[in-house]
């Protein structure tokens, strides 16, 4: 049967159905609007509506100062929400928690004052009255605590069971990250508070910062999860210290800082990637990780640290030595058995005659190494080098500073005599093939080098092209200064001058 063909009149008359269906589906979607414009207007809460899991996750998300204005919205946000808040940090000088209107103590947690005391009775007692609304509110909607912290200095004896409930609760709702900074008032005089055995059992934590107290001899440590350890001016024996990090077998970052009794380190770790130690008091120190990636150690130069890094694997990566005294023989081994050492920092050292830098350096920094003759860099892979201190260290870069970004501070003595300037010569030849190098001075004067002097300077470093100036005390023209130079880089293409709000480039 032929397809019957539509008439002019059916056509148009379509046209006409779909034509008058316009205006409603548009009066539809304006009555819609109008809807929800009337909701706003009226005050409905969408926010609100939402599970409250996902409120926690957006508070979290915010700035706490914006987190905190929220206690307002409604009552719902003030007696549920906050209380089942995943989050709880309590600071005895201002504490950021939303359920009270007043949260400020204004108790010092550095520095005694008597004055303090009823500020410390008061934020007792608030830390019990909340414990007891965090405990009602997690009844009616259960979850777990991502973070807990607490700092404050405790007032007597009686306050101890406020901590230790505070502790144990987070710890039985399963806490991910604990960071406590307790300590005692004692005579008018901070003692330390010793650490219960919860927190040491808590399978769940995955970070811990503990701040100014004590570790028990006879703790058990039980922390499979942690991959984060701090310990900041805590007290703690070698066999404990031992102890604890085996019983962390995922710990990653671990953070030993000025902590007592500490003599002997021993870190066997085989997960550990990054250590960062600030030690005053320990003699000597072992670390065992076939993970290692960074290494920074701060130490008391007054005591000879004796390393042994022999089973740090070839891992490493990042290497900074601070106010420590180490010879020659010890940083060779310790740069010979990493292949992997791209960042070597040196500030503050004693004992070291020569510092040879490696192939695979791509960072090489030394601040203030009194004593240090001379720095070999053998590396083509350099992309940064900063030096900082006087100009009787000579430089051997050879052909390897042409990618790389040069940075010197000088440090001139009082009198700028004639062999300042010839010292100062020698050391900026070790630079003159860097890619762009950079000279940090007091004075405009220590770098402008006297025209008497021209003659036995020669000859002059022509290899340098780019030229930076950063200077504090600008006494002359930039003119002259570049009257001072140009004779000793005559191949210099700029040269930029900054001095304050100074910042001038100069093309030659």
């Amino acid at each position: 049967m032929p397809h019957k063909r539509k008439t002019h009149n059916q056509t148009n008359s379509s046209s006409h159905k779909c034509r008058n269906n316009e205006p409603k589906t548009l009066e539809k979607k304006e009555d819609t609007n109008k809807q929800l414009q009337a909701g706003d207007q009226i005050g409905i809460d969408r926010l609100s509506d939402l599970p409250e899991p996902i409120i926690h996750d957006i508070l979290l998300s915010l700035p706490l100062s914006d987190a905190i204005s929220t206690k307002s919205l409604s009552r719902r946000w003030r007696h549920s929400i906050w209380p089942s808040c995943p989050a709880l940090y309590f600071d005895e000088y201002s504490c950021p928690v939303l359920y009270f209107d007043e949260y400020s103590f204004g108790a010092n947690y550095f520095q005694y004052c008597t004055g303090d005391d009823e500020n410390r009775r008061r934020f007792t007692k608030f830390l019990l009255e909340y414990l007891q609304k965090q405990k009602e509110g997690r009844s009616i909607n259960h979850r777990d605590i991502d973070k807990f912290g607490i700092r404050m200095a405790l007032l007597g004896a009686k306050s101890d069971p406020v901590v230790d409930g505070w502790l144990n609760f987070a710890v039985e709702n399963n806490v991910k990250e604990l960071d406590l900074r307790i300590k005692r008032v004692v005579c008018q005089c901070f003692k330390r508070y010793w650490l219960g055995d919860s927190v040491f059992a808590c399978r769940s934590l995955t970070a811990l910062h503990i701040d100014k107290c004590a570790i028990p001899l006879d703790c058990v440590f039980d922390l499979p999860s942690l991959k984060k350890l701090t310990l900041s001016d805590a007290k703690i024996t070698e066999d404990v210290f031992l102890r604890l990090v085996r019983g962390c077998p995922l710990v990653e970052d671990l953070s030993v800082q000025f902590c007592k009794g500490l003599y002997t380190m021993e870190v066997m770790a085989p997960n550990l990637k990054s250590l960062k130690l600030n030690i005053t008091d320990v003699n000597r120190l072992s670390v065992r990780s076939k993970s290692l990636e960074s290494v920074e150690i701060s130490g008391d130069l007054k005591l000879s640290l004796k390393l042994d890094f022999a089973a740090i694997g070839r891992t490493l990566r990042e290497l900074k030595l601070k106010n420590l005294f180490i010879a020659d023989d010890l940083l060779i081994n310790l740069i010979d058995g990493s292949p992997m050492l791209e960042s070597l920092v040196l500030e503050g050292c004693i004992g070291l005659y020569s510092v040879r830098v490696s192939q695979n350096i791509k960072r090489f920094c030394m601040f203030r190494c009194r004593g240090t003759v001379e720095a070999k860099v053998f590396s083509s892979n350099l992309e940064s080098l900063e030096y900082s201190g006087d100009a009787k260290i000579s430089f051997c870069c050879w052909d390897n500073l042409r990618l790389a970004e040069v940075k010197i501070s000088l440090d001139p003595p009082m009198e700028l005599s004639s062999e300042w300037f010839f010292r100062l010569k020698k050391l900026l030849k070790g630079f003159a093939k860097s890619k762009v190098l950079t000279l940090v001075c007091p004075s405009d004067q220590v770098i402008i080098f006297p025209g008497a002097l021209w003659q036995n300077l020669l000859p002059p470093l022509h290899d340098l092209k780019h030229l930076r100036l950063e200077i504090s005390t600008l006494s002359t023209t930039c003119s002259a200064i570049v009257d001072g130079l140009v004779w000793l880089f005559p191949g210099l293409e700029t040269l930029t001058i900054k001095s304050g709000s100074i910042n001038k480039l100069r093309k030659l």
